[in-house]
């Protein structure tokens, strides 16, 4: 429910202590009736933002009780308007967990997804935050609803300043940021409604169905200013918005999918390099290991063809023979001029002339065996 998303936003940043009367207002346009200075809010946040769009919350202000509410989403199936619910190992209807709305962005820190989360009462506002996708429970809704009109007028005539008296500030405060509030979300309503109808048509392809959705919110961004502005809207001026709505949609929608693609390179494109780094630390372990034991077959008067034979074999190597024949090779011949030098085997005990002696006989006989 990508519209209850686009509604909370609306309060992002507000804070329970200054912007009481604010928060309270939103929730109460969604039935919620409670004081969120003085009362845990995240599930009322969520079912007042819900019931706002059409769609039955939990009925609780309890986090918890989202937790078996609507169906269950796999983390990579998350999307934005799915519900989060952190149970922090709470039963559902028990007190102590939190829950809010996934925003549809998603990374990975340290091999674990992590979910883009925007919920009510976090440190006392309404904020985004990020949270393991290992550590919440994903719900969809199932059910649409309309929400009352008798409920959102009662709402409404909750806030209407008092008959007779001082209207105080606070009180035409709280009334204009309600209407302001229920004009933008019966808006955001009414384009709900009409996603919901192409979505139940089954004649239309998915491509089709989000082109559809993608244009309604196009054309409704030209003819919001064009109705302040007082134009009248007849054929020619529809026909204009519809081809202009039309095309933007389709260009939205190509460069969602070039970011799409393009992301999913950059993912291909770091897992090849670091299984490219894992295969170099792999490697460089099993020359450590296989020089090693070059040295000691050296030491004990093995050829240097067969010493590098044997290394070829062991079996604490993560490579067969013949993947890595070309490396070793040239690594161990690399080591055998060193240790012509004496700075190898000058502990073998020879003396310098024999030891040059045998080097050069051995790196003779390690040439042969890498061509």
């Amino acid at each position: 429910m990508a519209a209850a998303v686009d509604a909370a936003e609306n309060l992002l940043g507000k804070n329970e202590k200054i912007d009481s009367g604010k928060i309270n207002a939103f929730l109460k346009a969604g039935g919620v009736d409670l004081n969120a200075a003085a009362t845990a809010w995240c599930a009322g946040f969520v079912n007042s933002s819900l019931a706002q769009m059409g769609v039955r919350g939990s009925g609780s202000n309890v986090a918890t009780s989202f937790s078996n509410w609507g169906i269950r989403v796999n983390p990579q199936e998350v999307a934005r308007g799915d519900v989060l619910v952190q149970s922090r190992g709470r039963a559902v209807g028990q007190t102590g967990g939190h829950v809010g709305f996934a925003t549809g962005q998603v990374r990975f820190r340290g091999g674990r997804q992590e979910l883009e989360m925007l919920s009510g009462n976090s440190a006392d506002e309404v904020r985004k935050s990020w949270v393991n996708a290992g550590q919440v429970l994903i719900r969809r809704a199932t059910e649409g609803i309309s929400v009352p009109a008798d409920q959102l007028k009662s709402a409404s005539q909750a806030f209407a300043p008092p008959q007779g008296g001082d209207r105080t500030v606070k009180a035409r405060e709280e009334k204009k940021a309600f209407d302001e509030l229920y004009a933008t979300n019966q808006k955001r309503l009414d384009q709900q409604r009409e996603e919901n109808q192409i979505n139940a048509d089954w004649t239309l392809t998915a491509d089709q169905k989000a082109l559809a959705i993608a244009k309604q919110a196009e054309a409704q961004k030209l003819y919001d200013p064009a109705k302040e502005q007082g134009l009248t809207i007849d054929d020619r001026l529809r026909s204009q918005i519809d081809a202009q709505a039309t095309a933007m949609a389709r260009a939205g929608l190509a460069a969602d999918k070039l970011k799409d693609s393009t992301g999913d390179l950059a993912t291909k494109q770091k897992k090849a390099a670091d299984a490219y780094a894992e295969l170099n630390q792999a490697f460089a372990e099993g020359i450590k290991s296989g020089i090693t034991g070059f040295i000691n077959d050296m030491r004990n008067g093995v050829s240097a063809g067969e010493a590098f034979a044997n290394m070829l074999k062991r079996p604490d190597l993560p490579f067969t023979p013949d993947t890595v024949t070309s490396r070793f090779a040239v690594f161990s011949y690399h080591c055998v001029r060193l240790a012509a030098t004496g700075r190898i085997f000058s502990r073998l005990g020879t003396t310098q002339g024999r030891g040059i002696g045998c080097h050069r006989l051995a790196e003779r006989n390690l040439q042969a065996q890498c061509r």
